[in-house]
């Protein structure tokens, strides 16, 4: 249930709102002490008594004067008043205490007495001095209070807690009626048993509570009465269980004690708002704990004091006092203040995701008492079927505790859904509320859970692994294809050994990978689908390993595991990729058991030389390549500034600077790689096909998902590779027909075209196809039912492995047209709206007639005619005499308009324009570099 104000009243708008709080519970606490209870007459004058305590034995302290009941002031009100108004009562003055601050409740009514100052031997309060003109300070939260332990009359087989050294009314010195005398129990044979009977006879819940020994609250100023009591769980009374009465053996320093919980009992009515008071209802009927019904029970509620809480007070006081009067009436209270306990903002039970950058992910929301409100605890079983109720088909949910979409701060008494492994729907889970067995908390969440959800088909082949968004090919986040999601790893339990498995698993056999934590490589994008892996070393996948599944553990994407994978080789390895013989390529060095690079920094010919003799081209020239002519591949770089006499055994006894893990991977970035050539030839643009691709291989399976792309995290993104008998191979050659099916089988049926990269930029495979070319028709659904063409010249292409872009519509309105990537609002190149997807338009055929169309439609007038037109060119300034240099801005470039006499042209150095006759003056515009 929530509880909200639905037209706050003009004194209380959200603006003014600390303000206007106070103002309100001013205005309750004028209610509660005005209409309370009724003045009572009295006919003895300076008598006195005891209210609103357990018994006749304590409570406020009131005294009878002008014939009407008033209150006693606690200021300097001192335990000698106690024993006065103790013996005035007829108790016994020992152990009487003093009480102050309206203990026993707020008083309404008239203040008679203030600074009362007996000595403790008078016999009547009225006796002692006092004030009656000093009163005004006086409130009803001002009244004393007595307690008085000793003598009294009582009735046979009464119980009482005296809870004079205790926090709470209901803890306390337990004390029996014996033989119409108080006395205290012996705590020996005491237990929980024999407490929680008291407790269930004094009204309190039987069922909690417990007991205290050696006279913890305090000792008696009573006989002891009984001792070795043997209560049931059954037994109604402390006089139904079995007892020895005495103090044999006994001192006061045994006296046993109790500690009670309150208990509400009885159906009630959803809404339904009332005041509970321990003792059966002892106290002023204008105070106690407010209960408000919820789902059929009776609970406590605590908030800050805000709307909800003057709201459910003010109500309660309506509740409980039943006013009736004609200026303070229920029904004006009710249009001041409009309590609706249900709200209508959606229907319980459902759930929503909100604020997140796509629809699949955000904050979760629960639909509680028809209200929208956040999750204040979330656990792996709760996310999957949060996902499962929103109809995404992945077995699992992302949790995410870092409110990174945002936070609603709604106040509400719903905490979250425990759900279990069992349950099949969120339905069938605990709703958990912020409640104790005595009490509702509405209040706002410490921390508001978000979700992601997934549907299959980000990755095809289960059990696949890869190592995502490392800087080197041997490093990343640890990820699996589980269910067509790629999922990470969580680092609870990662170590060395399920690290080892998991690098053989993709090739690297290399000894002691290096592992990382806290999601070292990014947050994966799926869910963490595994933690606790725990690997010996020796298992032949990681599939084979002990592990925890989804959703048996809880772990966000800020904790997923990482790896450094090592290559099986030894110090001073060399290999040469990239190439199209085995005799050139890109050098590879293995340094600590990675395979790296080496820099081109003052490469030569002894370097080259050391290379090839390690190579066993010990014969022929020994050609350096510099300028990463054979490709660059994702590999850290080992060596800078090489140098080589020719002669040593490999390349790791030459002079060279070795760079750490950390700056070889930095200069992967910034330097260009070495590269040699063994016996040098012409280069040519096809090489035959490898022998070894006739045997096939088992890195996929042909004709079932026979295309990938690799190097994107992008749907539909990245480099394309084909399944070629078992291998991976890149494209050196794609059409835009072929490029369609291939997006077509990924999904991407609602738009046609593919964009073709004919670049590296997402990674290389190899630098040659293992195929000549494949066509399709366009009409196929997949590139198996395409044509693929071979020949004995296998294309090689180490600058090209061709990746493709697909898309779907959406991004746009058929028609429109924009200008993109130009430095000014007028210029750009030239994109066009079709089928929903931004294109570009090709320049065959553009002119300036087309270009004026599309200016008009952008609404950019068209300038003059030039007379002299723009071009770049680059001019070696101080060769050609210049005459009127004037510096010029023109389409947002900085630019020189020289001036140069027609006889001075035929001078002109070869290669520069002739741009615009204009007149006797040749006028040219050259961009400053």
């Amino acid at each position: 249930m929530n509880i909200v104000i639905a037209s706050p009243p003009p004194f209380y708008s959200p603006q003014k709102k600390l303000n206007k709080m106070n103002a309100a519970l001013r205005f309750l606490v004028a209610v509660f002490l005005l209409y309370s209870a009724d003045a009572q007459n009295c006919s003895s004058t300076g008598a006195v008594r005891l209210v609103w305590g357990a018994g006749s034995w304590e409570g406020n302290l009131q005294i009878c004067l002008n014939d009407i009941w008033g209150w006693v002031c606690h200021n300097s009100f001192s335990s000698a008043d106690a024993m006065v108004a103790c013996r005035q009562l007829g108790y016994s003055t020992g152990g009487a205490v003093a009480r102050s601050s309206s203990y026993y409740g707020w008083g309404n009514g008239t203040v008679w007495i203030d600074y009362v100052g007996c000595t403790g031997s008078e016999t009547t309060i009225n006796n002692c001095p006092y004030s009656t003109s000093l009163t005004s300070s006086c409130t009803g939260t001002t009244i004393a209070g007595v307690v008085c332990q000793s003598g009294g009359a009582c009735n046979n087989h009464d119980v009482r807690l005296i809870s004079v050294s205790a926090s709470y009314r209901s803890y306390g010195r337990v004390e029996f009626c014996y033989n119409n005398q108080w006395g205290t129990v012996c705590d020996d044979g005491w237990d929980t048993t024999d407490a929680r009977t008291v407790c269930r006879e004094l009204g309190f819940d039987g069922t909690t509570g417990g007991y205290s020994c050696c006279a913890n609250y305090g000792q008696g100023y009573v006989p002891i009465a009984i001792r070795n009591v043997g209560c049931t769980s059954s037994s109604s009374s402390l006089s139904s269980c079995t007892f020895t009465p005495g103090s044999s053996g006994c001192s006061h320093s045994e006296d046993a004690g109790a500690y009670c919980y309150g208990r509400v009992t009885g159906t009630c009515t959803n809404g339904q708002i009332k005041l509970w008071r321990p003792y059966n209802n002892t106290g002023p009927t204008n105070e106690g704990i407010t209960l408000v019904c919820r789902s059929g029970e009776q609970g406590a509620v605590l908030t800050t004091m805000d709307h909800t809480m003057i709201v459910i007070m003010i109500q309660a006081a309506i509740t409980a006092l039943h006013i009736t009067r004609h200026f303070l009436s229920v029904r004006i209270l009710r249009q001041l203040i409009a309590v609706h306990i249900h709200a209508n903002n959606c229907i319980d039970g459902a759930v929503r995701l909100v604020n997140g950058t796509t629809s699949n992910e955000g904050r979760a929301e629960y639909c509680y008492e028809g209200d929208w409100v956040p999750f204040c605890g979330m656990s792996s079983a709760t996310a999957s079927l949060i996902c499962n109720q929103l109809g995404y088909n992945y077995t699992y949910g992302s949790v995410f505790d870092d409110e990174r979409f945002g936070r609603s701060n709604k106040l509400s008494s719903f905490n979250h859904k425990h759900c279990g492994t069992g349950h099949l729907a969120l339905s069938q889970c605990i709703e958990a509320r912020k409640e104790s067995s005595c009490y509702i908390l509405n209040s706002r969440c410490t921390t508001e859970y978000s979700v992601r959800c997934y549907n299959p088909g980000l990755c095809t082949t289960d059990g696949q692994l890869r190592l995502a968004n490392g800087t080197i090919q041997q490093e990343g986040r640890v990820e699996i294809c589980l269910n067509g999601v790629w999922g990470g790893i969580c680092e609870t339990g990662w170590s060395s050994p399920d690290a080892t498995v998991f690098c053989k698993g993709l090739g690297y056999n290399g000894p002691g990978p290096s592992v990382y934590y806290d999601s070292y490589f990014g947050e994966t994008y799926g869910p963490i689908i595994w933690s606790y892996v725990g690997c010996s070393g020796f298992e032949t996948s990681i599939q084979s390993c002990n592990k925890n599944v989804q959703p048996n553990f809880n772990c966000t994407q800020q904790n997923g595991a990482g790896v450094l994978c090592k290559d099986q080789c030894q110090n001073g390895d060399i290999q040469l990729i990239g190439g199209k013989y085995s005799n050139e390529g890109t050098v590879l060095v293995c340094y600590n058991n990675l395979w790296g690079l080496i820099s081109d920094t003052a490469w030569s010919m002894g370097d080259a030389r050391v290379v090839c003799n390690s190579l066993g081209h010990s014969d022929g020239i020994a050609t350096p390549i510099t300028g990463s002519y054979f490709g660059k591949p994702n590999l850290m770089v080992h060596f800078r500034h090489v140098s080589c006499f020719g002669q040593e055994m490999d390349i790791t006894h030459c002079s060279k600077t070795v760079l750490s893990l950390n700056n070889g991977k930095l200069a992967l970035s910034t330097d260009e790689v070495a590269g040699v050539d063994c016996i040098y030839d012409e280069p040519s643009e096809c090489i035959k096909t490898p022998d070894w691709v006739s045997t096939p291989g088992t890195e996929c399976i042909p004709n079932a998902n026979v295309i990938r792309v690799q190097g994107s995290q992008e749907a539909g993104t990245g480099r394309l590779e084909y399944c070629y008998n078992g291998y991976w191979s890149p494209f050196c050659k794609l059409d835009p027909v072929a490029a369609s099916v291939a997006c077509r089988q990924m999904g991407f049926t609602s738009y046609t075209a593919a964009s073709i990269i004919p670049t590296t930029d997402y990674g290389v495979v190899r630098n040659f196809s293992l195929f000549y070319n494949i066509t399709c028709s366009g009409f196929e659904s997949s590139m198996s039912q395409c044509t693929v063409h071979t020949s004995e010249c296998t294309p090689w292409c180490p600058h090209t492995n061709i990746a493709i872009r697909c898309f779907n519509p959406g991004m746009c309105t058929n028609g429109e047209t924009r200008l993109v990537n130009g430095i000014i609002e007028n210029e750009g190149r030239i994109e066009i709206c079709y089928n929903g997807v931004w294109g570009a338009v090709c320049d065959k055929g553009w002119d300036k007639t087309d270009a004026h169309v599309l200016c008009t439609q952008l609404g950019h007038s068209e300038r003059g005619k030039s007379q002299c037109p723009i071009l770049t060119l680059h001019l070696v300034l101080g060769i050609i005499p210049l005459f009127i240099p004037t510096l010029l801005v023109e389409d947002g470039k900085l630019t020189l308009l020289i001036v140069v006499d027609r006889f001075i042209l035929n001078q002109i150095v070869p290669g520069i324009m002739l741009l615009e006759s204009c007149a006797d003056m040749i006028v040219m515009m050259v961009m400053l570099e």
